[in-house]
């Protein structure tokens, strides 16, 4: 019971806080622009050709300009990197085995929408265009023959975006967040199949407005 408390009594104390905090922070005039970055992180679930699914770790790191269009509503304009680790796979059977594994890498160009909730919550949609690199590597082996591939793409990249920021003070949000990422194909060699990436992302960062 006591223990129940103290968890009890530190979360309103947090809630407390950043509803004060929130407070300060709306003090942003209508109209203006300032400027942030931040980083977010978090598993990404990673499906090749709508199938195959492996769970990597994703890093954001992003820069942006939010301009204050009304007191509840907002717009971002964001750059952000992203970097993912190794998606390996293998199959085996009596005559025939693969292992494959890929890294991906990329920029986005990001617009995001944010609702004031006149709380220490806000929520926000977006969207992004740009690019993602890919590093491939295929090792095969069929009737005792073994074969390797390697290969390197460059592709379009889209995502979606729908999440929530805590608003702390001091300039300082809490991001928390899923996305929905298109990569494009994975191989451009005229003796594979194209192999598309997609991923479901659960992100949460740090950002800090100045």
């Amino acid at each position: 019971m006591t223990k129940n408390l103290v968890k009890l009594s530190i979360a309103s104390a947090f809630f407390g806080v950043c509803t004060l905090a929130n407070t300060a922070s709306a003090n942003q005039a209508v109209g203006t622009t300032i400027p942030y970055f931040g980083v977010k992180a978090g598993p990404s679930f990673v499906y090749v050709d709508g199938d195959d699914q492996d769970t990597v770790f994703s890093v954001n790191p992003y820069v942006g300009l939010k301009t204050k269009i009304t007191d509840t509503f907002a717009t971002r304009l964001e750059l952000e990197a992203f970097y993912h680790t190794d998606y390996k796979d293998k199959y085996d059977d009596y005559y025939y085995s693969a292992k494959g594994e890929f890294s991906t890498y990329g920029m986005f160009l990001n617009g995001y929408m944010d609702f004031n909730t006149y709380t220490p919550l806000s929520l926000y949609i977006g969207a992004g265009i740009g690019f993602a690199s890919h590093d491939v590597e295929i090792r095969e082996s069929f009737l005792g023959q073994y074969y390797y591939f390697d290969d390197s793409t460059t592709n379009l990249a889209t995502h979606v975006d729908l999440g929530t920021k805590i608003d702390c003070g001091a300039g300082i949000n809490l991001d928390i967040g899923v996305r929905y990422a298109y990569y494009g194909s994975l191989l451009e060699d005229n003796n594979f199949e194209d192999i598309d990436a997609t991923s479901f992302d659960i992100l949460a960062g740090i950002e800090y407005n100045f």
